[in-house]
């Protein structure tokens, strides 16, 4: 069953989930997988950031999170500097900056009028079921209820399996982009919607 994420869910699952969604950025970003799970986890319970459970639409049967979407509008606010406030040191706070300084290209999106989908992940022991395929018609319902003109996401070039989906599902491939001074290179992808 396909629904919006609660605060009582899993949210270590669903960090789990999160971090194994990009084998690059969250390892750069977070640090080792212990932490960054621990760190996400405490910003998937929070309200107003991000990775915030009310942004993530799960696929679940009963307590068991199957897979999970992130929704996102990319707007910073003060709020979301608090629940980051509230879960890194200082010190990992600079760290972060500067990592999204590098990650730029990638993480920089203008929706003009349009919605984001950040991250979606299906526990590998439910996959081939047609979870991710149903989280993300599920997205693309959604987008299209808000009257939203499109759906954007990033997916890294090796993923194979997640670029046959999204264009599956109506995603066109706009721009290759690279990481400065890396080989890293995602596609930003694309799917226009009836309004």
């Amino acid at each position: 069953m396909i629904r919006k994420m609660q605060k009582n869910d899993d949210v270590l699952k669903t960090a789990e989930l999160i971090y194994g969604t990009d084998v690059f950025i969250f390892p750069f970003l977070f640090g080792k997988k212990e932490k960054a799970i621990w760190k996400l986890s405490k910003l998937v319970s929070l309200e107003n950031n991000g990775f915030s459970y009310n942004r993530i639409l799960v696929d679940s049967d009963g307590d068991i999170i199957r897979g999970i979407l992130i929704e996102s509008d990319q707007k910073h606010n003060r709020l979301e500097t608090r629940d980051f406030l509230k879960t890194f040191g200082f010190w990992s706070l600079v760290r972060l900056f500067f990592g999204q300084v590098l990650l730029f290209p990638i993480l920089s999106h203008k929706q003009n009028g349009g919605r984001y989908i950040q991250n979606v992940s299906v526990d590998p022991r439910f996959r081939g079921l047609g979870i991710g395929t149903a989280l993300v018609k599920a997205a693309i319902a959604r987008a299209e209820a808000e009257k939203a003109t499109h759906l954007v996401l990033d997916v890294s070039r090796k993923n194979e399996g997640a670029l046959k989906l999204y264009k599956k599902l109506g995603f066109a491939i706009v721009k290759k982009r690279r990481i400065w001074g890396l080989f890293f290179v995602t596609y930003l992808m694309k799917k226009s919607l009836r309004v």
